[in-house]
């Protein structure tokens, strides 16, 4: 499908919109090299193509008259469709983050001069005490209170969603070892760390929102909103956290690490013994500090982060539907809650981590939940949403759009590649929160970068999905038929294969280069032993098709599998039918031509 060639809008001198920072200094971004060929590969889940769509939907809902700011909500079911600007607009930061993920899984150049200039207007934003601070200058939209709190000033900074922003900065320095970026990450990190207040053995950030010379009341209680203003400060956590793996600033360890377990261990959003979400009702809410606080606990180690991590990580399977991966918006509601990416990409998130530390082997998790309600949740096709329109116009909300502050060119074009926030069980819904989108694409990055990695001369490939890498090229047949082909580049100590949770090592075959090879086991992992370069090892073992009915928030519903693959659900839905799927139910693996990229620099993160 056509991706959306986002125009080149004014320069920034020509928009004139009035930022807190006049002039900023040159800086570099990343140049995404690596090492592009053709090849042919099983046409089944692939992350890379998954990437460049992710591209098109973080860079092309954006306003070119406002320095590509975003639309944050886009109406589907509207005729035209539209997309309207909000104070939320501030989660585009999520894509200042997320956008080098993507580069570097991809190396697409697609509308790259968006990610310059929001690079140029995070610059711009960045005040005298290195806090980033919002303009209502031209953003009408921008007077909106934010949690019920409204600013007099101009400029606005808006601390618990600053993370990004400093996680952007950290990253952008990790990727191009430009000192410019080093400085602006530190400078934003040490702004907000200043702003923290000591509370027993933890730390809180006070501030909602502050307009520049805005100085802390070291009196100013804890607000936690119910919870979930404790838990934004988990992203914020995490950004410091990035800002030590960069730079090795120990402080920003320090605080960030004391402001986590501030927010998990003494917050009212969970039960302190149980971990149990409690509190806010919003899934993601709890999520976004898990996941803070398995970083916290990758870096340091320390054992009580992990059990606290690994006990939450077990409530909210609970509140969701497992076998999919369905966590809904809401928990505890009395009425069915549809189900926001921003939960699903945490929780695989959090099963990723897990399972790279060591802590807990939840791979088959993250396998299922990538290969289902997160893949399903990415808008990969417009024409469902066309067909909608036009079936029935008439019925369509119709109300007069702000040509300020709403658009309605060519949106559901300008938004394929994004991921949905009100999706049932089965069905995509009628609207997209880019907070989602934001969420999603950085779970992207955590997945596709552990699928395969390779330490000491030991390759493990950890989930049976299409990758490129620099050791080997894994091409997986699942769920066509359950099969997956290592393609050796470098000569190798071991190759362990982790075989997906239905398989029992009897049931498994390996072949190197065609001839039979017997197989050592490490737990679910199996190797053939040692590998040459040019070398294919295909490991091979039975995968069926069955049905489960399953409550989906409320709703039953019977999906039909094969191995982990969702590959029907009935009844089908109707806005945006989810798991249309037929061609999986094959048993002879179809395949397609691709262009794979292998990154020159990629990095845990």
């Amino acid at each position: 499908m056509k991706l959306y060639d986002t125009p080149v809008g004014p320069s920034l001198k020509e928009n004139g919109i009035d930022y807190i920072r006049e002039e900023i200094p040159e800086f570099s971004l990343p140049g995404y090299n690596g090492a592009s060929y053709e090849d042919l590969v099983p046409d089944t889940l692939d992350l890379q193509d998954r990437a460049s769509l992710a591209i098109n939907g973080i860079t092309g809902p954006t306003d070119v008259e406002k320095d590509y700011e975003i639309y944050w909500i886009v109406s589907l079911y509207r005729n035209p469709p539209s997309m309207t600007h909000r104070i939320h607009d501030h989660v585009q930061f999520k894509f200042f983050e997320g956008a080098p993920l993507l580069r570097t899984m991809t190396g697409s150049a697609h509308n790259h001069h968006v990610d310059r200039r929001w690079y140029e207007t995070l610059m711009h934003m960045q005040g005298p005490d290195g806090s980033f601070y919002w303009t209502k200058d031209k953003r009408p939209w921008s007077h909106m209170p934010f949690f019920d709190i409204e600013t007099e000033s101009k400029h606005y900074a808006i601390p618990v969603m600053e993370g990004p922003q400093i996680g952007a900065a950290a990253l952008l320095y990790k990727l191009t070892d430009d000192p410019v970026w080093r400085e602006c990450a530190e400078r934003a990190a040490a702004g907000v760390m200043d702003r923290c207040l000591p509370c027993d053995d933890h730390m809180y950030l006070p501030d909602i929102i502050h307009a520049p010379d805005t100085s802390v009341d070291p009196q100013a209680p804890k607000v936690t909103y119910n919870g979930e203003m404790a838990c934004n400060e988990g992203w914020y956590g995490q950004a410091l956290l990035q800002v030590f793996n960069s730079t090795g600033n120990e402080r920003a360890l320090d605080v960030g690490g004391r402001l986590i377990k501030g927010s998990a261990f003494n917050s009212v959003a969970f039960d302190p013994e149980t971990a149990d979400f409690t509190g806010s009702k919003h899934f993601h809410s709890h999520t976004r500090v898990l996941l803070a606080l398995a970083e916290y606990a990758q870096i340091t180690g320390d054992r009580q982060s992990w059990e606290f991590v690994e006990k939450a990580y077990e409530c909210g399977k609970e509140y969701g539907q497992p076998l999919i991966g369905y966590f809904p918006e809401f928990i505890k509601e009395k009425h069915r809650s549809t189900c926001e990416l921003c939960e699903v990409a945490e929780m695989i998130a959090l099963a990723v981590k897990m399972s790279q530390s060591g802590h807990a082997d939840c791979w088959d998790d993250a396998d299922r939940w990538v290969r289902n309600h997160f893949a399903e949740g990415q808008l990969t096709d417009t024409s469902w949403i066309h067909r909608m329109v036009n079936r029935s116009p008439a019925m369509m909300p119709t109300e007069p759009i702000d040509p300020v502050a709403q658009s309605v060119d060519q949106v559901p074009e300008r938004n394929l590649g994004a991921f949905g926030g009100w999706l049932t069980g089965n069905e995509w819904g009628r609207n997209i929160m880019h907070c989602c989108t934001g969420n999603a694409i950085r779970t992207l990055y955590y997945v596709w970068e552990g699928v395969i990695d390779c330490e000491n001369g030991e390759l493990r490939v950890n989930l049976l999905l299409n990758r490129a890498s620099p050791w080997a090229d894994v091409d997986s047949h699942i769920p066509y038929t359950g099969q997956v082909d290592i393609k050796v580049k470098q000569a190798l100590e071991k190759v362990w294969i982790r075989i997906p949770e239905w398989v029992a090592p009897e049931e498994t075959v390996c072949r190197v280069e065609g001839g039979p090879k017997r197989l050592d086991w490490r737990g679910k992992y199996c190797s053939a032993g040692s590998a040459r370069p040019g070398e294919t090892i295909s490991v091979s073992f039975p995968i069926e098709t069955r049905d489960e009915r399953v409550w989906v928030e409320k709703e039953a519903l019977t999906y039909t599998f094969k191995g982990n693959d969702v590959i029907g659900v009935d009844p089908p839905g109707v806005s945006g039918p989810l798991y249309r799927r037929e061609h999986y139910r094959q048993d002879v693996t179809r395949w397609k031509r691709v262009t794979r990229f292998v990154p020159e620099k990629d990095i845990r993160w």
